[in-house]
Formats: C-alpha cells, structure tokens, sequence
C-alpha cells in the first residue's frame, strides 16, 4: 500500500443525449481542467501522499466500461483502484485535522436541556470554554454505528427553564448508519479487495490533556486553560480467521514467514457503514466512512480457541505520520444537506 499509482483510468458511457462520451483520469498528472483532486491523499506537494481520488468534470447517463490498465514492475505490491460515481444530492462533508496546524483543538460550548417534571421547571446545563478530549466510534456487526464524545471544560452554568431551545430533530432508522447492512466493509490494501472478517471495531481519536493541576493557579476553583498535550487516532479490531495470511504477516513481515520480526506492519485502513435506505432522490444511502492513511497494527493476545465459538484474532493499531502529514485520516459523512445548523446563541 505504499506504491503510487501513475497510470490512467478511461471511462466510456453516454451523455444526457444518449450520446457516446469518454472521460481519461490521469493519476501521472492529477486533475485536468474541470476536475477536482479528492479523497484522503490529495497533497501533490508531498511525494508521500500523491493523487488517490479524481472527481471527473463530465455527467454521465450511463456507463458502459472502464478501462484500467495493467500495472507492472511493482514487485509484490498490490495497487487498488475503486471506480465511483457521484449524484446531484450526495453531499460529501469531510472532517479533518488543521493542514497548517494539526495540534490544534477548538474551544468549543456545550448545553444540555434537562426537561420538567411534575413541577414544570426544566433545567438548562451549559458548558464554557471546552475542548474535545476523545471520541470514540462503535461499530457493531448488527447494530446501529455510535460514538461517545468526552470533552473537558472550564466552566459551567445552570439556568432554569432557559430561553434557548434545545435541538429536538432526531434521526429515524433510514438515515442511521448500521453494521449488518450491505454495503459496508473495512479494507486494507494487504487483502487487494476482499474485506476482512470482522466481528466488531471500534475507532477512537485522543486528545490527552495536560494534568488539570497544572492548568489551575492560585486563587481560583476553574482551570487557566485546557491543554492538550498529544493525540492520537486509533484502531481496535476483533477478526474472523479466514487464513494466517494476516496473522504471519503482521508477525513475521510475510505470508510465509516463520520466524517474528522487528519490522513492524503499516497498512491504509478504510472503513465505511451505510444506512438502510437511499437518501431522497439520491440513489446513494447516507454512510459514515473512516480512512488512515498508514496504520501500524499489532497483536492484542494470541489466536482465541473457545470453545463453541469461531476463531477470532484482536488487533488494535495506531495511525502514524506520512511524510510531512501528521497522522493523515479522514471521517467523512454522506448525507443529503449541504450544511450543518449551529446554535446562534
């Protein structure tokens, strides 16, 4: 998964007139006039990223082939490429870390909204000067995808039956994410394109705060500042067994190895669950969909022998710089808005 691929690709089909169009994606170069460069390694100044997605300029009615040329002198390497296609609805929302400054870590506010009882006095808690200390996403092989968000804050207020209105939209099954519907997957370019066997996964992205005692002064119960000290994105995965070929790789260096190795094993990882339904008018579900760019990935114990039960395999892994860029990953959501609706106060 470290190889650039620097070949074309060609996509043949028909225009909105039924007419025969063409369009040539040249990976060599990177985005010719009208198309855009996307995706999670789209820095053209970094030879360590290069170009992994190119969005084509043209509508296409329909598609009748496309044309992926054959890759040599590559060794034992494997190069994947994925063709897509995009509609007028999906809207892609990317969530990334600062490029100039990737330690960096917004204040943000929180609020919750505790309703009346008997009394009719509802409560209204809010959050100052927070920052995000850790989020973890869950993703169960039957149930619906979830995250729990930690933050660390400064202060807080309690105000009864406050004037603000707390969100009260909520999502309904066709538009959540959820494990066991077709279509989601997590690869790595070491199975080319078959999916691993997983059982459940969890992805959790660190912020680690200084020690709050050094953060407070003298004089005062609240902290002068919350300061994040590192972070880290990190993978915990529990596999079927379909083969050793993981298994030896990750501790010998090779499919066929025997004895362990120093070396360790890096590898992209890429994630996605999609929702049940199609967004509205789309022909595309919504999805949530995680990619790093260079994993290291260990053992968590040996190979699980329970009785009763299938062979399972636990790996937890940590995502590690790329060239110049720090820890290189992407969560993006596919959903139908264009935008996000932010409280105004």
């Amino acid at each position: 998964d470290n190889v650039t691929y620097t070949s074309t690709i060609t996509v043949t089909g028909t225009d909105a007139s039924a007419e025969v169009q063409t369009e040539t994606f040249d990976f060599s170069t990177g985005a010719s006039s009208g198309q855009r460069i996307d995706g999670l390694d789209c820095n053209p100044s970094d030879s360590a990223v290069g170009y992994e997605a190119l969005v084509g300029s043209k509508e296409f009615a329909s598609v009748t082939s496309v044309a992926i040329p054959s890759v040599s002198g590559i060794g034992s390497d494997v190069v994947n490429v994925t063709v897509g296609f995009e509609d007028a609805v999906g809207m892609t929302h990317d969530f990334e870390m600062d490029s100039v400054n990737p330690s960096m870590v917004p204040w943000l506010g929180f609020r919750k909204y505790i309703p009346p009882g008997n009394d009719g006095i509802g409560l209204g808690e809010t959050y100052q000067d927070c920052k995000i200390a850790g989020m973890t996403m869950t993703y169960p092989n039957d149930g619906i995808i979830s995250a729990r968000v930690d933050a660390l804050g400064r202060k807080f207020k309690l105000e009864r039956n406050p004037s603000w209105v707390s969100g009260v939209t909520f999502e309904d099954y066709e538009s959540v994410p959820i494990g066991s519907v077709i279509g989601g997957y997590l690869r790595t370019p070491f199975f080319g394109e078959q999916k691993l066997s997983v059982v459940g996964a969890t992805v959790s992205w660190q912020n680690t705060p200084l020690d709050p005692r050094n953060d407070r002064v003298y004089g005062s119960p609240y902290p002068e500042d919350i300061t994040m000290v590192s972070r880290s994105l990190a993978f915990d995965l529990i596999v079927k067994w379909v083969n050793p070929d993981l298994y030896q790789k990750i501790l010998t260096n090779s499919v066929t190895g025997e004895e362990w190795s120093a070396v360790p094993f890096t590898t992209r990882l890429d994630l996605q669950a999609v929702s049940p339904a199609l967004m509205p008018g789309s022909l595309l579900p919504y999805s949530i969909r995680t990619q790093a760019q260079k994993v290291l990935l260990a053992m968590r114990g040996g190979v699980e022998l329970a009785a009763g039960n299938a062979i399972m395999m636990r790996f937890q892994g940590t995502a590690l710089d790329v060239g110049s860029t720090f820890a290189k990953f992407s969560l993006t959501n596919l959903k139908a808005g264009t935008d996000y609706t932010w409280p105004s106060d």
